[in-house]
C-alpha cells in the first residue's frame, strides 16, 4: 500500500455515517442521469467517441461554480482499491463505474462519466435535508445543459440507456436502519408497494445489516419536487414507526430479540473468521442493543463506522496494508475484536 490515493480526505479519513443526524434515517441520495443528444449511448460509442464525450463533460464539470474543489479521476489510471472505495462510500451497486469520475472535497458529490449513461450525477445528503441539496444538484444540472445539450423527448422526457429511468431520470433514495420493522416483518405493510425497497447489495431476500433503501418507483408523470416530497414523507413515517417500536421493546423486552442480540455479540467478539454479510447483520443488532440498554461500553459512532470499515476496500485502507482475499475474514474479525474490547452485554 505504498501508493498514495488521489481520493479526498473526506472519503479516506472518515466514514459517511460516523455521526448521523438521525440514528434511523442515516442518509439520503439524489441521482440524475443525463445523455448528450449528439452522441449514441456509451456502449454504442467507439473508444475515440467515448474519449471525446469524457473530455467535454470533464471540462464542463471542472469549470462549474456549483462543484466545490472538484477532483477529476481517470478510471484507467485509478487503483482498483480506490475504485472500490468510491463504490462503497457512495453505496453504489454493480461494478460499471464508466471511464472517469469527478468528486468534490466534501465527499458528498459524485459524477460518473460514460458508465451506462453519459453523465451520472449523485448528491449524498445527511438525513432529511433534501430541499437545499436538491436545489444545488438542480442548479448544477441546469448550468451544464447549454454546454452538453441533453437528449430530451417531449413525450418520454430525459432519455436514458435503461428506459426505466427515462422521464425525470431522477432517482431518490433514503437509507434507513430498520431492524425491528425487518425482524418483526412489518416493513412491506407500512410501504404497501408505493415505493421500492432494496438492500445495500443485491441478495435473494432480506436486507443486509437491516439497512433498507427506500427508493422511488416512478420517473414519469410527477414533478421532481412532488416525487421527492412523497418519498421523504414515507421515510419520515418509517423512521417514526421504527422509533416507536424501539420504545415499546425497551419497556417490554422480547426474549427472542434479546437472544438475537446476545448471539450477535458473541459472534462478533469471539469469531476468528467473519464474512461481510454476517458482520453487518450482527452490527445492526448491536446498534439496536444500544437503544435497548442491552449493549454498553461502545459508542454508536464506532458501530456505524464498522458498517463501512467491515467492507473490503475500507478495511484494506483502514489497516494500511494489502490483504489477500483469503485473509480478509480474519482481518475483519480482528478489527471487530479491537473495536468491541470494552463492550459488555446486559441481558
Amino acid at each position: 500500500m505504498s501508493e498514495s490515493s488521489p481520493l479526498p480526505p473526506a472519503i479516506l479519513e472518515q466514514t459517511p455515517w460516523h455521526t448521523p443526524q438521525d440514528p434511523i434515517h442515516l442518509a439520503s441520495s439524489l441521482t440524475l442521469r443525463r445523455n448528450l443528444s449528439a452522441h449514441l449511448f456509451p456502449h454504442k460509442l467507439s473508444h475515440e467517441e467515448r474519449s471525446g464525450v469524457t473530455t467535454l463533460i470533464k471540462e464542463a464539470l471542472l469549470a462549474s461554480p456549483h462543484v466545490t474543489a472538484p477532483i477529476f479521476l481517470n478510471h484507467a489510471e485509478l487503483a482498483s482499491r480506490d475504485k472500490e472505495m468510491i463504490l462503497e462510500h457512495f453505496l453504489l451497486q454493480g461494478r460499471n463505474m464508466g471511464e472517469a469520475s469527478v468528486i468534490d472535497q466534501s465527499g458528498e458529490f459524485l459524477a460518473l462519466i460514460n458508465n451506462a449513461d453519459h453523465l451520472f450525477l449523485q448528491q449524498m445528503i445527511p438525513s432529511t435535508q433534501w430541499q437545499e441539496r436538491w436545489e444545488r444538484l438542480n442548479r448544477l444540472e441546469e448550468s451544464l445543459s447549454p454546454l452538453l445539450n441533453y437528449a430530451f423527448h417531449q413525450t418520454f422526457g430525459y432519455l436514458t440507456c435503461d428506459p426505466n429511468f427515462a422521464g425525470t431520470a431522477l432517482e431518490a433514495k433514503a437509507y434507513l436502519h430498520l431492524p425491528l420493522l425487518v425482524h418483526l416483518d412489518q416493513l412491506d405493510e407500512c410501504v404497501a408497494g408505493k415505493f421500492a425497497l432494496k438492500s445495500i447489495k443485491q441478495i435473494p431476500e432480506g436486507y443486509i445489516g437491516d439497512l433498507v433503501i427506500l427508493e422511488n418507483r416512478q420517473m414519469r408523470g410527477q414533478k421532481e419536487e412532488d416525487l421527492l416530497r412523497n418519498l421523504f414523507d414515507m421515510a419520515e413515517k418509517l423512521t417514526a414507526r421504527e422509533g416507536n417500536l424501539r420504545k415499546e421493546m425497551k419497556s417490554k423486552p422480547s426474549p427472542q430479540l434479546h437472544d438475537k442480540i446476545a448471539r450477535a455479540f458473541g459472534l462478533l467478539t469471539n469469531s476468528t473468521q467473519l464474512h461481510a454479510k454476517e458482520t453487518l447483520d450482527s452490527i445492526s443488532l448491536l446498534l439496536l442493543g444500544l437503544d435497548l440498554d442491552a449493549i454498553k461500553g461502545v459508542e454508536r459512532s464506532q458501530l456505524f463506522d464498522l458498517y463501512f470499515l467491515s467492507r473490503r476496500a475500507h478495511l484494506i485502507h483502514h489497516l494500511s496494508q494489502d490483504i489477500k482475499p483469503e485473509d480478509l475474514p480474519h482481518s475483519r474479525s480482528d478489527l471487530l475484536h479491537k473495536t468491541l474490547e470494552g463492550a459488555t452485554l446486559h441481558i
